[in-house]
C-alpha cells in the first residue's frame, strides 16, 4: 500500500512522470512517422444551427469549418475539430 506521507508518494509521482513523458514521445514522434505533410486550405465556415449556446456569454458562437488537402494526388475534403476566428 502506499502512504501519502513518505518516499512511496515520491516514488509513484515519478513512475506516472515517467509513464506520461513516454506516452508523450510515442505519440508526437513514434506514432508520427510515415505521414505526408500538407497545407490545408479552409473552404468554409459556417455558423452551427444546432449549437446551443451558453447564455451567460452572449457572443458564444460554434464554427463548422471544412478544409481542402492534398495527399499523393489525392483531394480530400474534412470538417476541423476546432476552430477559433481569433
Amino acid at each position: 500500500m502506499i502512504s501519502i506521507k513518505g518516499p512511496g508518494l515520491k516514488i509513484f509521482a515519478a513512475v506516472i512522470a515517467v509513464i506520461a513523458l513516454g506516452f508523450g514521445v510515442y505519440s508526437t514522434f513514434i506514432k508520427s512517422t510515415g505521414y505526408e505533410t500538407t497545407t490545408a486550405t479552409i473552404v468554409s465556415i459556417e455558423e452551427d444551427p444546432d449549437y446551443i449556446p451558453d447564455a451567460d456569454n452572449e457572443n458564444d458562437v460554434q464554427y463548422i469549418t471544412t478544409a481542402k488537402y492534398t495527399v499523393n494526388g489525392k483531394e480530400y475534403t474534412t470538417k476541423l475539430d476546432t476552430y477559433a476566428p481569433e
